[in-house]
């Protein structure tokens, strides 16, 4: 199984509360090569993903559970999964831009020194990582889209024309500002709601 050769953790992310579900990092066991296919499940969130064998960090998001991923180890893994609209009020940009796509951390915040944190080792670059996300953070309040899937996690309407209704929104209006905000349809939000919901039951 995939949990003989991979370690996967997380951590609390309460320096960046109401921005960042968790901290997490993911690594081989050992160096020996091996090929793995596992599944990524679409939750709405853009995460900010880190490769330490290709020396890359930057945003990326999945629309749709990839259920046959990748990866050819070895390598290490390090990441932050934002909620769901974070991504948009920090950075001024429509979540399509990383929905889907890869984009490079320093594309969107010029300040990241991609240099420096792949030169420090690794409990050094990760404290870097979560300082510059925590002053990123730290004089923002989450809006309107970054709380809302955490309000509709405890009770999804039933259809789309519900959601429209809680919103007070007409139909094209929320979903103009469902992918602008997280890159997907309302009815794929509220189909990722509760496919996580069964995930977690």
């Amino acid at each position: 199984t995939l949990a003989r050769h991979m370690s996967y953790t997380e951590e609390s992310a309460a320096q960046c509360r109401g921005f960042v579900i968790c901290f997490w990092q993911m690594r081989t066991l050992s160096q020996r090569k091996f090929s793995a296919e596992f599944i990524i499940a679409a939750d709405g969130c853009i995460d900010i993903v880190s490769n330490y064998a290709d020396k890359v960090i930057g945003f990326a998001g999945m629309s749709r559970t990839d259920f046959h991923h990748r990866m050819d180890p070895p390598t290490r893994f390090l990441g932050a999964r934002p909620m769901p609209g974070a991504f948009c009020q920090l950075s001024g940009l429509d979540a399509a831009a990383a929905m889907a796509h890869f984009l490079p951390l320093e594309a969107v915040f010029a300040d990241f020194d991609r240099r420096l944190f792949f030169s420090l080792p690794f409990e050094e670059s990760k404290a870097y990582f979560k300082h510059f996300l925590s002053q990123k953070t730290r004089r923002c309040r989450p809006d309107r889209f970054t709380s809302l899937f955490d309000l509709l996690s405890e009770e999804a309407p039933p259809t789309a024309e519900a959601l429209y209704h809680m919103l007070e929104l007409g139909p094209r209006t929320c979903q103009r500002l469902f992918a602008k905000h997280y890159g997907i349809t309302p009815k794929m939000a509220l189909s990722i709601i509760r496919f996580q919901r069964c995930l977690q039951q």
